[in-house]
């Protein structure tokens, strides 16, 4: 009996944390009966685990990923969706967009890894994400207008940037499934590696070498400087500036520079 009870709480761990060397940490998405589908629980669970990743001053790097043979993640849970009011679906959308923004607030760089597909939520997720690295079997879209709806977690807003505005009409109008090529080459993936989880983690281990304000100030200023004016941008980015120039990470930098080897960031 109790076996069964720890088996079926460990079932019920539809989004799991890791806490990995370095600062980096690992969201893993992992219920392969829905294909990592967006249902309540884990969107809960994924709350749960980015406000502590939110609240760790340790961390340096997340990375999202799947632990779901060819599945990132396929978009909503639509047995679930189903059987809720009208009320009940824009709660939920409500709450899904603003987990997404969550993703993208956090102070730290964001990884996302997809292996499979990341379909409607699943690929609106990704975007919240700062990188995204890809498998070669990646599928990705937005195709909500497929079931008569539109992208409702931030796919409107987030795609056009990635992508340009006429690419993304096209993709959502269309509702077309893509391959990880095509993702490369639209601009979505960074890169596409038959290894996206080992790329991933190289890419965060290169982030968590670097000074961890230094790394945060350069994101704030990068996402409130975009499609900025000039002189707007060059504001915030002196004022991000200004927040580094007291640490002693900076003179950290400067001394282990001067002393021919690698600095020790303590992230103050």
């Amino acid at each position: 009996m109790l076996g069964r009870k720890i088996l079926r709480r460990f079932s019920e761990i539809l989004c799991d944390l890791q806490y990995e060397s370095g600062g980096l940490r690992v969201i893993s998405l992992q219920n392969p009966s829905k294909k990592n589908a967006l249902s309540s629980l884990l969107i809960r669970q994924m709350i749960e685990n980015l406000q502590k990743i939110s609240d760790d001053p340790e961390s340096r790097c997340l990375i999202i990923r799947s632990k779901v043979e060819n599945a990132f993640c396929t978009g909503a849970d639509l047995k679930e969706r189903a059987t809720m009011s009208q009320a009940d679906t824009e709660k939920f959308v409500t709450q899904l967009r603003s987990t997404f923004n969550m993703i993208e607030d956090l102070t730290i760089p964001t990884i996302a890894c997809i292996e499979g597909y990341a379909l409607g939520g699943g690929l609106e997720m990704a975007l919240a994400c700062d990188l995204r690295y890809g498998s070669p079997n990646a599928k990705i879209g937005l195709v909500e207008t497929k079931i008569a709806v539109i992208p409702g977690a931030g796919g409107t807003y987030r795609l056009p940037k990635v992508v340009g505005l006429q690419k993304a009409k096209e993709m959502v109008f269309t509702a077309e499934i893509y391959s990880a090529e095509d993702g490369k080459k639209f601009g979505i993936f960074n890169d596409v590696a038959l290894d996206a989880y080992g790329k991933c983690l190289e890419v965060a281990t290169g982030i968590g070498k670097n000074g961890p304000v230094a790394v945060r100030m350069a994101k704030k200023a990068m996402n409130l400087g975009f499609g900025q004016d000039r002189s707007t941008g060059m504001d915030i980015e002196s004022l991000c500036y200004a927040k580094i120039v007291g640490t002693q990470d900076r003179i950290e930098g400067l001394l282990a520079f001067k002393e021919k080897r690698k600095p020790v960031f303590k992230g103050n």
